[in-house]
């Protein structure tokens, strides 16, 4: 079972109720911070897996299905459900992967309300297929709807998964910044293909990036 980390970083036990309400003790199997990834094992037989969804077949306007437990409201394994499209991809949250120390980017924005207590969850399209794990929902006034925000499942998203599974432990190198991807204009002012370069956001002093000549834009 994949979830995201930050719902389960705090938890001394996880329980996880399937759609018939049994309830089942949950061993978190591997969990990876800095992607928000973990992967749960529960002692059910039978169940049937979700089919995802070719990474290339995201694209914007698409019709999207978020489902979740959104504030805790529901009930006896009875997931909420909430439709919208796709209204962006490759969206990055640096503020909030700054603060929480994680890769947001490269996400999904939809309009499928997504909300605390969906995290975890998935974003599908009209055919059932997962195209992403609902990660994260931007609130820019109390009086507005919030933005919604999916980590689309990608082949690096699987490979992850597929270590996690296994027990690997996932390393990263560390620079010292804090990246997004640059947006057309900045790519074409740089004179970079698309998929191509990182533009810096931030820059910690006390690490390599910062004894070195890396300048934030």
């Amino acid at each position: 079972i994949v979830t995201n980390e930050h719902v389960i970083m705090e938890s001394e036990q996880v329980w996880v109720t399937t759609d018939s309400g049994k309830v089942y003790p949950a061993v978190v199997v591997g969990s990876d911070p800095r992607a928000d990834l973990a992967v749960l094992k529960i002692p059910a037989r039978g169940l049937k897996p979700v089919k995802f969804a070719m990474p290339e077949s995201v694209r914007r306007g698409m019709w999207s299905i978020a489902l979740g437990n959104p504030y805790g409201l529901a009930t006896g394994g009875e997931m909420a459900m909430a439709v919208g499209i796709v209204s962006a991809t490759d969206r990055a949250l640096p503020k909030l992967a700054q603060k929480e120390n994680r890769l947001y980017n490269g996400l999904i924005q939809t309009t499928a309300e997504i909300n605390p207590g969906n995290s975890g969850g998935p974003l599908i399209d009209i055919h059932g297929n997962v195209i992403g794990i609902n990660t994260a929902v931007i609130l820019p006034q109390k009086q507005t709807n919030g933005i919604g925000f999916a980590m689309p499942i990608t082949p690096r998203v699987l490979q992850l998964i597929d270590d996690l599974r296994a027990g690997k432990e996932v390393t990263y190198g560390f620079l010292g910044v804090t990246v997004t991807t640059p947006t057309p204009r900045e790519r074409k002012a740089a004179n970079v293909a698309d998929g191509v370069g990182a533009r810096i956001e931030v820059i910690d002093p006390n690490s390599p990036a910062g004894r070195s000549h890396l300048a934030v834009n």
